[in-house]
């Protein structure tokens, strides 16, 4: 089709909501006023400039590129003909995930005659009532709370169809985790301090019983607050094929959990994104005392039982974003992602004491052991995480000079 056919679906239509690619390809059409649906199919798999006149095409492909960086949505303003007549339109671009975006088009001419600030202000009332409402034609999960209360102000249907209950004005920390206080794990503190910045993380909602990837970010309320907006995709079909691959690829045969190659790459990935965003993690050593002595006494088997034991009480005691691997025959190694050194210290301790009074059973015979412990966390000055495991190691490496069943924490 010409463009001058393309841009004839425009003409007729209040507001469309478009699904693209930074590219500027067009991955997806959602109409609220919908034309006929060969319109629509006209559409999808088209690239902006295929559309739009060269000059608008390059202008939204730039605000493309910058999307991220800018204050809540990207707006973007442009005068279009269209057989002959002469409309004006309003863009807003919002990312949904890295390197895809929702562009919204408002055929908006009226908006250049109002004049008075009264009427300019109940205009951006009701402007932002209608991006809301173009929310609840999304099949994602949106929702914007006050950062300082926790209340909640919007939900998209999407999620009041989740939930089966009127949900505004209630604390989400209550509705979406069953908490009484705010979350441990809230991203408030980092979109606060991250200039208007996206940030990317995925979650286990026990509630929902579903696996998201969110994107948070602070934009800006009609009456000038600042808010956070959240936007969660449900992944949780995904994230069930990966855990069934890791299973194959990344787990320890004996007990179960991580191995020593998946934990070496989750160290490095959290060890990155404790860079990027400044948050804290930390990582915990542990050795088993005297294993070889269990196996000479007793048996291999024996032996065999401890571990899976001692690993079945290290994960009882474990977040489900935490990471427990087996890194060696006797050894373990523990992950512990937005947790400064002061909380694995208080977890290590907890571990160490629970295995030193636990007996373990192998046939007829009670068996005894305890752990050895070496931690550390995060720290600027640290330059990869492989230098984090050396700490720890050495910690480790004294705490068994020490007399072994004890916690050694070292600090860069």
């Amino acid at each position: 089709m010409e463009k001058q056919k393309l841009l004839s679906v425009f003409k007729d239509i209040p507001v469309i909501l478009l699904q693209v690619d930074k590219k500027g390809i067009i991955l997806d059409i959602l109409l609220l006023n919908e034309p006929p649906k060969s319109y629509s199919k006209s559409l999808i798999g088209k690239n902006l400039s295929d559309i739009f006149p060269d000059e608008i095409t390059e202008n939204l492909q730039n605000n493309l590129q910058y999307v991220p960086e800018t204050q809540g949505l990207k707006e973007f303003s442009f005068n279009l003909t269209i057989e002959q007549s002469l409309f004006f339109f309003k863009t807003y671009m919002l990312p949904i995930k890295r390197n895809t975006f929702i562009l919204a088009l408002h055929n908006i001419t009226y908006y250049k005659n109002i004049e008075s600030k009264e009427q300019k202000y109940k205009d951006i009332i009701k402007e932002h009532a209608q991006l809301l409402s173009l929310f609840d034609s999304i099949d994602h999960i949106i929702y914007v709370t006050d950062m300082d209360t926790y209340e909640i102000l919007y939900v998209n249907k999407a999620l009041q169809n989740r939930i089966g209950y009127p949900l505004v004005g209630k604390l989400c920390y209550k509705e979406f985790q069953n908490l009484d206080s705010p979350c441990p794990f809230c991203t408030n503190h980092i979109i606060k301090n991250s200039n208007y910045q996206p940030y990317y993380w995925e979650f286990h909602n026990k509630k929902l019983k579903a696996y998201f990837h969110i994107t948070d970010r602070v934009i800006k309320w009609p009456d000038g607050r600042d808010v956070r907006f959240e936007l969660a995709i449900d992944i949780t079909k995904q994230k069930e094929l990966e855990k069934e691959l890791k299973i194959l690829a990344s787990t320890d045969e004996l007990t179960g959990v991580w191995n020593r190659r998946y934990f070496i790459h989750q160290g490095n990935h959290e060890f990155e994104r404790a860079i990027r965003y400044n948050i804290p993690f930390s990582l915990i050593l542990i050795d088993v005392d005297r294993f070889k002595r269990i196996n000479d006494s007793y048996g291999h088997i024996a032996g065999d039982t401890v571990i899976k034991k001692i690993s079945n009480i290290i994960l009882k005691n474990l977040r489900e974003l935490d990471v427990c691997a087996r890194i060696g025959g006797d050894e373990f190694g523990i992950i512990l992602p937005n947790t400064e050194i002061s909380g694995a210290e208080i977890l290590a301790e907890r571990l160490r004491i629970i295995i030193s009074k636990e007996t373990f059973k192998y046939e007829a015979y009670k068996i005894k052991s305890t752990i050895s412990i070496g931690l550390t966390g995060y720290k600027k000055e640290i330059s990869s995480f492989e230098e984090m495991f050396k700490l720890a190691d050495s910690a480790l490496y004294e705490a068994k000079e020490r007399g072994r069943n004890i916690t050694i924490s070292k600090h860069y």
